[in-house]
């Protein structure tokens, strides 16, 4: 049995997970998520993995999982405690001496999605809403049940925490702990060739090809439980 702390990406919650939280207890595993940071305008780099350091309670045993933008921080964390398993989710990785900023350079998101999330940021910025249900739908959940995509967006926050995201990463090197890439095949929000190099390179990763959306959790809960718990 294996502890699996849910760590959501820019603009979710800890709620996003609540269709794959029951599917992997269903198979004899803890699962828990919990909110990071990105709320707070003041949030810095350390403030989401002190966030993620203070729910890991047995970290031989904890499988981190941490989706889209999580995939900047469970990696500073999984290092720091050694846990189990990194496993990072459509998403997206540090690198070494960089801010996420400096690495747009290297294109790490589907142009349409980049160009998106910039309105999307500019408009939060001045105090516009965040995500459209259009537009989150068709980033994020293009393929789960309109009743699910309904309940995902109805829980969408904003994302301010600006600072974390210009800041250089305080990962060093590659993180020791085994890491698993779950490759989206129907993501349409990072790009394939980026994340097809980084991953081994940066991670050591296992990449592992999933067919869903950027959000599996919401669209095929049963599915991912299943690949998650692989060798748990």
């Amino acid at each position: 049995m294996a502890d699996f702390l849910l760590l959501h990406g820019a603009w979710h919650t800890a709620r996003h997970w609540w269709k794959l939280i029951p599917e992997l207890q269903k198979r004899g595993h803890r699962a828990a998520a919990i909110d990071l940071p990105g709320d707070d305008p003041a949030a810095t780099t350390e403030s989401f993995v002190a966030a993620i350091e203070s729910a890991i309670d047995d970290p031989q045993n904890t499988v981190l999982v941490g989706h889209s933008a999580a995939g900047l921080w469970a990696p500073i964390a999984a290092e720091r405690r050694q846990v189990s398993e990194l496993v990072l989710l459509a998403g997206l990785m540090p690198r070494p001496g960089f801010s996420w900023i400096d690495q747009f350079a290297d294109q790490p998101l589907q142009p349409d999605f980049a160009a998106a999330q910039t309105d999307v940021i500019m408009s939060t910025a001045s105090g516009g809403p965040s995500w459209s249900a259009e537009k989150a739908t068709n980033f994020f959940y293009h393929d789960a049940e309109p009743s699910d995509v309904a309940e995902a967006v109805r829980y969408l926050r904003p994302e301010y925490a600006s600072v974390a995201y210009q800041e250089k990463t305080p990962l060093t090197g590659r993180p020791s702990v085994a890491t698993r890439y779950i490759w989206c095949t129907e993501d349409r929000t990072v790009s394939h060739d980026w994340m097809s190099k980084a991953a081994p390179d940066r991670f050591g990763a296992r990449i592992v090809e999933f067919e869903s959306s950027h959000s599996p959790f919401v669209s095929r809960p049963a599915e991912l439980a299943e690949l998650l718990a692989e060798g748990h």
